[in-house]
């Protein structure tokens, strides 16, 4: 499994990671293992660089972004690890141990970095300078791919049948169940009253309301296994 980030099958949207005010979006690509940089007003490829930790095409990688740098794990990772990267050139500036070797989908927010066990179904929120737990929320639904975070709610998805879940930051519980407009969501990230959905099938980025699911807007510009 892979994520493609739009920033973390489980590849991570690490879409998972978007940088509102200058209009980017990070996403990971399993198929060439590099992270782009994506327009998020017309999709179009910006940039892209190759991290020195490779999103491996068996495994389920995991992005997200702080405003200044991004975190990205893979599963099949030997070192276990999750990692601090420059937004610019991916260089490695921190690393501590993953609180599980099954994470996939990462998502920031409030000076937390939230990590998505998709084999315990659990999402442990994490001080993001040494990975200290500080809380292990169990939604107890099934949830694997990719995840987003923002004003006190987490986005999780899953991949079959493919939806996404919204989440209470502090409890855990399950605020919201959406079917999921593209066939592998794989990957998540929350800007503003948008919420960014990548496909891992072919490219495609949904973008929703946050706070109904309704699509509000898709695009597909080469952006290879999100």
């Amino acid at each position: 499994m892979r994520s493609i980030l739009f920033v973390a099958l489980l590849c991570g949207l690490g879409i998972q990671g978007a940088d509102a005010q200058s209009g980017v979006l990070y996403s990971i690509d399993a198929n060439s293992a590099s992270i782009n940089r994506v327009s998020l007003d017309t999709g179009e490829l910006i940039d892209r660089f190759i991290p020195p930790i490779l999103c491996k095409t068996e495994g389920a990688c995991g992005l997200a972004y702080t405003g200044r740098s991004l975190f990205m794990s893979d599963s099949t990772d030997p070192e276990r690890v999750i990692y601090e990267l420059s937004p610019v050139d991916g260089t490695i500036w921190n690393s501590f141990p993953s609180p599980s070797p099954q994470v996939d989908g990462l998502a920031y927010a409030d000076d937390t970095l939230y990590a998505l066990d998709f084999a315990g179904d659990r999402i442990f929120a994490l001080d993001p300078l040494d990975g200290t737990v500080r809380a292990t929320l169990e939604p107890g639904v099934d949830i694997v791919g990719g995840m987003a975070a923002g004003d006190g709610v987490l986005y999780a998805s899953r991949i079959r049948p493919a939806a996404i879940f919204s989440v209470d930051a502090e409890s855990g519980e399950v605020l919201d169940e959406w079917a999921s407009p593209v066939l592998l969501p794989t990957g998540l990230s929350a800007v503003e009253d948008r919420l960014y959905v990548g496909d891992f099938t072919g490219g495609r980025v949904a973008v929703l309301d946050r706070n109904t699911g309704a699509l509000q807007d898709d695009f597909t510009s080469g952006l290879g296994d999100v």
